[in-house]
């Protein structure tokens, strides 16, 4: 986004926050409450508000509801206002408060912003500006008002049941000529959300209308070559890439002079996207020579702490500079955590000299200040080693820290717990355990460590020894077993995992590749096959009713996975999306029974191709309070038909299941649907012959007799 729609600040590439006032700027992703039908203009048929396609026919009806919404909203007979009009700039608040009571739709929206903005007079408070701006609406199609409508609905300021509404006051702004409009759109269509559906090509789009609209900072070009690599147009994106940098070249020349520092910062962060490491940090450069740019100084000082291959000798001298410089000017606000933690890591690392422990302690411990687990690991790490008269030895501090990290860092926290139970607690016993842990994720140190008091071993000797066993009868077993004799090499293992696949032994491959993943948590063709597996093994684990609490944060974990390929070399392939699809089902199922309307939240994202086991599950949930979700009933058979087209089945069972739950809904009728004994019992014959045998379908076929 170019610039923040609270307080317009240029917002920084690919930041989720205002960098001045905090205010978020990616579209969250929330669930919309029942809604009243629309009808297809083609077939006549009842559809769902913000529905995209007709269940009937399959028109697609998303541009019709647009333009419907937005003319509902837009009144042809009320006089149209693009710009803002300055005559109560100057009022106080008295003044504008008496012209707005009085019906002047000028001071109205004088007294919508302040409010918005807690200024001249009032204190913030959305709720009333949204009133105060739909109540120019009545006066002015003002384009203003419905951006700023739509940009506060969008952020929650009437809570997330409203929030489906902010489309249409975006859509109204955007038809005005709202270039801030078009560029929220393109966003909520890049990342979709519980009220829009995920659409890369219409958020293309409007990135496009928002540059011929004159958004001007560059991050919608930016924006719009990121969507085009996700749609695998790399040619296009890489074109897209090379014009925003001409367009922030050609700012740097004729813009103004304040924004020359954030344009070569923007223009770093693409080159180094790009692998252009040199030409990133030329831009650096001159970003912070320029004026004050604390994220391009933190990037510099990692330029300069790792040195560019063949290029560029790492230079801890420079590094230190700029990382103390993007200290120094941190009013990136959503960057300030990681621009106190590469200074913290630059003393903690002794790559300032020796004896700054001291100095790094406090750096770290600004950050947990400001109420982020960022440096945990690193704190605990201190409390349990201390600091010779700064910091004294508290080892239960240390470990209450060290519970307590990111993901990222329990890796590191293992290692310092066996560090600890070792120099300070002097209970060997217990220090191999944790360094064993940290040793088979691949810490480099605890292997070392390990072997100085005599733990070494190969680090996935357990997991060959267990899966040895499991394969005796194979005649590549002592193949296998001749790997613990040689270094572990990641790709001999995921080779061995894919064979074991193809043979139908998934609980040989599931347990080498986990065990491997622990020791090369960052290889990709790891992550790979271990999403493959996973996403076969929590299935089964759903098949069999035994899902439980970690299956549900091992579904988290692969969509962190799934992620994690994408950014990195994977792109978006159909394979990742199916995946990622059956991770937010199975999470659904977790939900549901204990959070409905969160397990509805999670079968929304799952519903790709509307297959039966998403369907029938939504419909068994509404089937639980049929007083609150009797007009979803409609919906829930048009989904249901839709599904029994679906390609991507897994067993009969669930499609004897779709028609059985078709055979309830028509057996007795409801809102929109009418009853119709002929077709239900059609349906449950179809059940009864897809799972035979089946006694629940059997008796409810029996009824009809």
């Amino acid at each position: 986004m170019p610039y923040c729609g609270k307080c317009g600040s240029p917002i920084s590439l690919n930041s989720n926050f205002c960098g001045k006032c905090g205010s978020p700027v990616v579209a969250k992703k929330h669930s919309v409450e029942i809604t009243k039908a629309n009808f297809c203009s083609k077939c006549g048929s009842p559809i769902k508000e913000n529905s995209r396609f007709c269940g009937k026919c399959g028109t697609k009806l998303q541009e019709t509801k647009d333009n419907d919404s937005v003319k509902s909203l837009v009144n042809p007979n009320l006089p149209m206002v693009t710009e803002y009009d300055e005559s109560f700039d100057k009022s106080t608040i008295e003044e504008v408060a008496k012209a707005a009571d009085q019906g002047n739709p000028v001071a109205l929206y004088e007294l919508g912003s302040r409010y918005r903005l807690g200024v001249d007079g009032v204190e913030k408070n959305e709720t009333k500006s949204i009133e105060l701006y739909k109540e120019v609406l009545k006066y002015q199609n003002n384009r203003e008002a419905f951006y700023h409508i739509g940009y506060m609905l969008l952020v929650d300021a009437l809570g997330v049941q409203h929030e489906s509404e902010c489309v249409s006051y975006l859509e109204a702004a955007c038809e005005m000529g709202s270039s801030r409009a078009a560029t929220q759109l393109g966003v909520l269509y890049e990342y979709g959300s519980g009220y829009l559906v995920q659409d890369l090509e219409r958020a293309v789009d409007y990135y496009d209308k928002a540059i011929k609209l004159g958004n001007g900072n560059g991050t919608e070009r930016t924006n719009k070559a990121r969507v085009l690599e996700q749609l695998g147009k790399d040619d296009l994106a890489k074109k897209c890439y090379f014009e925003t940098l001409q367009y922030y070249n050609n700012e740097i020349q004729n813009g103004k002079p304040e924004d020359v520092a954030w344009c070569y910062g923007e223009m770093g962060d693409i080159y180094r996207h790009l692998g252009e490491n040199l030409k990133a940090k030329e831009c650096y450069e001159l970003a912070v020579k320029s004026g004050k740019n604390a994220k391009a100084a933190t990037d510099l000082g990692t330029i300069y702490d790792d040195g560019i291959p063949g290029v560029l000798e790492p230079d801890l001298e420079k590094a230190l500079y700029y990382y103390q410089l993007g200290y120094d000017t941190k009013y990136d606000d959503d960057r300030a955590v990681l621009n106190i933690k590469m200074l913290a890591l630059f003393y903690f690392q002794d790559k300032a000299g020796e004896g700054k422990d001291y100095e790094a302690f406090k750096l770290f411990k600004e950050i947990y200040d400001m109420g982020s687990k960022a440096a945990n690991a690193y704190l605990g790490f201190y409390y349990g080693a201390g600091i010779p008269g700064y910091v004294e030895v508290n080892t239960d501090k240390a470990f209450e820290l060290l519970d307590n990290v990111e993901s990222y860092d329990e890796t590191l926290a293992l290692y310092y717990k066996g560090a600890i139970y070792l120099n300070e607690l002097h209970d060997l016993e217990s220090a191999k355990v944790f360094l064993a842990k940290a040793a088979d994720r691949g810490h480099q140190q605890a292997k070392e460590l390990l072997g100085k008091i005599g733990g070494r071993r190969n680090p996935l000797a357990n997991t060959i020894n267990k899966v040895a066993k499991m394969i005796q009868e194979n005649p590549t077993h002592d193949e296998f077993v001749q790997l613990l004799e040689r270094e572990p090499d990641p790709n001999v293992m995921v080779d061995f995992t894919k064979k074991f696949m193809n043979e139908g032994n998934l609980a040989a491959a599931f347990v080498l590749i986990t065990g491997t993943y622990h020791v090369f948590p960052k290889n990709l063709a790891v992550i790979d096959e271990l999403v493959t597996i996973d996403d076969i093994f929590l299935y089964g684990r759903y098949i069999t009713n035994s899902f439980t609490e970690d299956d549900r944060n091992a579904c988290d974990m692969v969509l962190n996975h799934i992620n994690t390929l994408r950014s990195q070399s994977f792109g978006d392939s159909l394979g990742l999306s199916i995946v990622e699809s059956n991770m937010h089902f199975l999470i659904g199922c977790y939900y549901k029974g204990k959070d409905n309307t969160k397990a509805l939240q999670f079968y929304s994202k799952s519903n790709i191709d509307y297959t039966p086991r998403v369907t029938v599950e939504i419909f068994s949930i509404h089937t639980m309070d049929i007083d609150r979700y009797i007009n979803e009933l409609y919906f829930d058979s048009i989904n249901l038909k839709k599904s029994l087209d679906s390609e991507r089945w897994h067993e009969d069972r669930f499609k004897a299941l779709a028609y059985f739950a078709l055979e309830t809904i028509y057996v007795n009728g409801a809102p929109g649907v009418p009853a119709d004994i002929n077709y239900a019992y059609w349906c449950i014959n179809q059940a009864c012959q897809l799972n035979p045998g089946n006694s629940v379908y059997e008796e409810e076929k029996k009824k009809f007799r």
